[in-house]
């Protein structure tokens, strides 16, 4: 089974923050079960909490089947002229990289759009992203029926026509701001995409030292063979982190980074960092092999 990218923990990391007054909703419909096969997106841009832009796309996926038409109404023949996605991806990318982005059961528009830029290879921007039914779920004042965005936005008076990518995308724009006008002290999970937001989050301290570790080592844990080279600058970060407040995990954590990388000496010392702090670390047997591995160079 192929895996997506929107899978790898490498590419997500959550944390709670307030939601942003200016976000981008984006919608996708798919033709059949497999994310890449998306046949419409909508687009709503939010800026100071009032709609200002909306787009819509019909777009050719790369394949023929479609089973969901029943649901959308979109069927091969509606869009076998269309653009393709990445005819359509130099329009919709200045909505998404960089950006504040939101949507309506996230993991699902995640999926979509991370399986079709993989299909056609295309760069994967960077940008932050919340689940406004996260969000829904998350205000105790608010009990429904079920959380289908339809019900929802029922029970909120907005009335709307479903499974539209657009129509989708605005009423999920205009449930987030009936949110944040009315509890706006609610806190949501935000979904971080890139190394580089990682990196800035951890330089400007919008992370506390569990967070981190619980990155650092869901990235160690999810990809078999890291590029040294793309994570080093973040794992010299986590180690100044661990020197200041005198860290054992975080110190470990920079070892197994060093380890995975085969920069076997680094590891050592890393590791006798944090063994000196804790000895509760259990690291006297690991340091013990490396030594005879470095020995028998």
């Amino acid at each position: 089974m192929k895996k997506f990218a929107s899978e790898n923990i490498s590419d997500v990391y959550s944390s709670y923050e307030k939601i942003p007054q200016s976000f981008t909703v984006i919608d996708f419909e798919t033709a059949n079960k497999s994310p890449d096969s998306v046949c419409q997106m909508g687009i709503v841009k939010v800026t100071n909490g009032n709609i200002i832009d909306k787009k819509s796309f019909l777009i050719r996926p790369p394949y023929r089947r479609f089973i969901f038409s029943d649901i959308h109404g979109i069927t091969f023949d509606d869009v076998k002229d269309s653009p393709t996605f990445a005819d359509l991806w130099s329009e919709i990318n200045p909505y998404i990289d960089k950006q504040k982005i939101a949507a309506y059961n996230l993991i699902f528009d995640w999926r979509c759009l991370f399986a079709t830029l993989n299909y056609y290879q295309l760069p994967q921007p960077s940008f932050e992203a919340f689940d406004v039914l996260a969000n829904i779920k998350a205000v105790r004042e608010l009990n429904f029926e079920n959380y289908k965005l339809i019900t929802v936005a029922n029970e909120l008076g907005f009335k709307f026509s479903a499974h539209d990518a657009l129509n989708d995308a605005t009423v999920t724009a205009k449930v987030q701001l009936y949110l944040t006008e009315n509890f706006p002290d609610e806190l949501s999970k935000v979904y971080v995409s890139g190394f580089n937001i990682m990196i800035d989050k951890i330089a400007k301290g919008k992370l506390n030292d569990e967070e981190i570790l619980n990155y650092g080592n869901s990235l160690l844990n999810e990809k078999e063979i890291l590029d040294y080279e793309e994570c080093k600058k973040l794992f010299m970060m986590i180690e100044q982190i661990a020197s200041v407040h005198s860290n054992a995990a975080l110190y470990k954590l920079c070892g197994l980074f060093y380890e995975k990388c085969n920069r076997i000496p680094r590891a050592i010392a890393l590791y006798k960092n944090s063994l000196s702090l804790d000895s509760g670390m259990k690291l006297k047997t690991r340091i013990q092999r490396l030594e005879r591995i470095v020995n028998q160079k």
